[in-house]
């Protein structure tokens, strides 16, 4: 009989601390390696820890290049030349970048409209080949079209989504620098939500360029 009551008593310390344990380990499974387990089925679960620093924001990328990057359109009252946009990234440890699919597009466009600035263009990533540079107006060469004839210097960015967001009839102006009308570098053109080559100096004949759109790894 005493044992009886005994248990009685001490059953429910041991029920207690039998869901202690439970939950501790549903978290060690969330922490540690990303794992739910319901009714049976392990679901894997992404857990994103990083943030962006310096008024950028991150976006969620569902490329092989990577998982998260972080994005910031910077202005000046000076005009922007290609050189003076590298720069102006690197203050933030940052690289000139590019969009990477319709969501950030959509976005960077409306924080655009919202800035309520006269600026036209803001600079990107990406210059002409140099094997795609021409005496005439558009380079023949099937590697030389659209988006096939720049260099994107930032790895990050699947630049698939920019070579299908050119403004019909771009690029061209394949002429080489330093001649005038030569357009090697790309810009955002923001009035028709476009990608445009353009020149890479400071102030090009469509307008002087003032923005410069800026990427770089989120921070855990």
């Amino acid at each position: 009989m005493r044992f009886f009551l005994l248990f009685l008593l001490i059953s429910p310390i041991f029920g207690y601390i039998q869901e202690i344990q439970e939950d501790q380990d549903q978290e060690e499974c969330v922490e540690e390696d990303g794992l739910q387990q319901d009714a049976g089925i392990s679901v894997r679960k992404t857990i994103y820890t990083t943030r962006c620093r310096d008024d950028y924001q991150i976006f969620y990328r569902k490329n092989q290049k990577t998982a998260a990057w972080c994005l910031k359109i910077k202005f000046s009252q000076n005009p922007i030349s290609q050189v003076t946009a590298k720069k102006m990234c690197a203050e933030d440890g940052a690289v000139l970048s590019l969009f990477d699919n319709e969501e950030e597009s959509k976005q960077l466009f409306a924080k655009l409209s919202a800035a309520e600035t006269n600026n036209q263009f803001v600079r990107i990533d990406g210059e002409r080949k140099s094997h795609c540079h021409s005496d005439q107006s558009i380079r023949s060469d099937p590697s030389c079209r659209a988006g096939e004839a720049f260099n994107m210097l930032n790895s990050q960015t699947d630049p698939n989504f920019t070579k299908n967001s050119f403004l019909p009839g771009d690029p061209n102006y394949a002429f080489k620098d330093p001649n005038p009308n030569a357009e090697n570098c790309l810009t955002i053109w923001t009035n028709r939500q476009k990608i445009i080559d353009n020149a890479c100096v400071p102030s090009p004949p469509q307008g002087p360029i003032r923005g410069v759109l800026c990427g770089k790894e989120p921070e855990d």
